[in-house]
């Protein structure tokens, strides 16, 4: 049995450059991907990619139902995106991040009315109610909704994060020392490929 048989990778910025590669090596070791990227032509080149080497592949970035349409045309899975879509897909939407900026707004509108406003960049996540899952389609288990509540519940705990040390670059080099997570500057700046990438960056 490969690596990732059975596990569903779901990649941003999957269209090219790490996250393609990324894509391709979770493919060859059996995972079933999910790609997003803000490049529609070139998230609809590296599907066309993927697929034609195999991988159950449903790219998607944008609040439009057409890729889980897509999914259920041709009985496979999809994870919907920006608002809940099993109405379009029912027997092909799992579930899908959606955001809530309602306690953010009015935090904002708070703070201007009280005059204490600034401008800020703000990355919201689930510890501030802003992301959430939209609702399990019926082909979801009780033991995968569980396995996705409890690692809600570590997230929101401050116990899990996907981008915490150690993690290795791929010839071998620590970039993010155990005991350590990234910054949100330097996860946007990501210069360089982790470890079970093949390639080499441009000089």
């Amino acid at each position: 049995m490969k690596q990732f048989t059975d596990r569903v990778a779901v990649i941003t910025g999957g269209a090219a450059g790490i996250g393609l590669a990324l894509a391709r090596m979770l493919a060859s070791e059996g995972a079933r991907l999910v790609l997003g990227d803000i490049e529609q032509s070139a998230l609809d080149a590296a599907v066309a990619d993927l697929g034609a080497n195999g991988a159950d592949v449903i790219g998607q970035h944008q609040d439009t139902p057409a890729p889980m349409q897509a999914a259920a045309e041709r009985g496979k899975y999809g994870v919907s995106y920006n608002s809940p879509m099993s109405h379009f897909a029912p027997n092909a939407v799992l579930t899908g991040p959606v955001w809530n900026w309602g306690p953010y707004y009015v935090k904002r509108v708070k703070a201007a009315k009280e005059g204490a406003w600034k401008s800020e960049d703000y990355w919201g996540g689930i510890v501030d109610g802003v992301v959430g899952l939209a609702p399990y389609g019926p082909m979801v288990t009780d033991k995968v909704k569980k396995a996705v509540a409890d690692k809600q519940a570590e997230i929101v705990a401050g116990k899990f994060h996907p981008f915490a040390g150690p993690i290795k670059d791929n010839t071998g080099k620590v970039k993010v020392p155990a005991g350590t997570t990234m910054t949100d500057a330097e996860m946007l700046s990501f210069d360089w490929f982790v470890e079970g990438v093949e390639g080499t960056l441009p000089k």
